[in-house]
C-alpha cells in the first residue's frame, strides 16, 4: 500500500514523503521504501509507517516513480535484469502496483529492476566515448555516420572478396570485429 504525509512539518517545510509499506510486521510497523525529497530510501522497518500518512493516489506515485526512474537511468536504449529493452523513455505506466516502460516491469512491490550496463567497446586500449554526433578512440574523433558507412562498405567488400581483417589509421590496428562491435553498440544506442 502506498502512502504520502498528511503533516509536512514547521511550515510546510519538509517535501512530501510517499511511503510503499511492504508489510505491516506489527501495528504501526513495516518494511518499506520511499522518495523523501528526491531520494529513494530503502529500509529495513519503520515505526509509524502508516501514523500521520494517508493512502497516496495512483498519480502522486505514478509521478513520484517516474521521476526516481529517469534518475535511475531508465530511458531509451537501457536493458534491465528482467530481460526487456526501452525504446522509448516516454512510455511509463504505473499499473496494479508495477511500474512498467513500454510494457516491461522496471518497478514492483518496493524494488527496482537492474539495470544491465553494456560493455563500451575498446580500440588500441582506448574506450569509445560517443555523443550524438561523433565517435573519439583516445585523440582519434570520427563522425557517427562515417564509422557506420566504413563498417557497412568493409562487410559488403568482405561478402564479396578475399577478406578485409584489419586496417590501419595512422599507427594503429583496427580489426573488422571491432568495428563491427562499435557500430552494434552505436545502433543500440540510437
Amino acid at each position: 500500500m502506498w502512502y504520502k504525509n498528511t503533516n509536512r512539518g514547521w511550515l510546510n517545510s519538509h517535501p512530501t514523503r510517499i511511503f510503499y509499506v511492504n508489510k505491516i510486521t506489527k501495528p504501526n510497523h513495516g518494511e518499506y521504501a520511499y522518495v523523501n525529497s528526491d531520494i529513494w530510501n530503502d529500509s529495513d522497518s519503520t515505526n509509524d509507517c502508516t501514523k500521520n500518512f494517508i493512502p497516496a493516489t495512483d498519480k502522486e506515485v505514478e509521478t513520484a516513480l517516474i521521476k526516481e526512474a529517469k534518475k535511475r537511468g531508465f530511458k531509451k536504449g537501457c536493458r534491465w535484469d528482467t530481460g526487456c529493452t526501452a525504446f522509448d523513455d516516454e512510455k511509463f505506466r504505473f499499473f496494479n502496483n508495477k511500474l512498467l516502460l513500454q510494457g516491461g516491469t522496471i518497478f514492483k512491490d518496493g524494488k527496482w529492476a537492474e539495470i544491465i550496463k553494456d560493455k563500451v567497446p575498446t580500440i588500441n586500449g582506448f574506450e569509445m566515448e560517443v555523443n550524438a554526433l561523433k565517435v573519439k578512440f583516445g585523440c582519434f574523433e570520427f563522425n557517427v555516420s562515417d564509422v557506420k558507412n566504413l563498417y557497412n562498405k568493409l562487410d559488403f567488400f568482405n561478402k564479396h572478396n578475399p577478406k578485409i581483417d584489419s586496417f590501419k589509421i595512422d599507427d594503429s590496428v583496427i580489426t573488422i570485429n571491432e568495428l563491427k562491435e562499435v557500430v552494434e553498440y552505436l545502433n543500440k544506442k540510437q
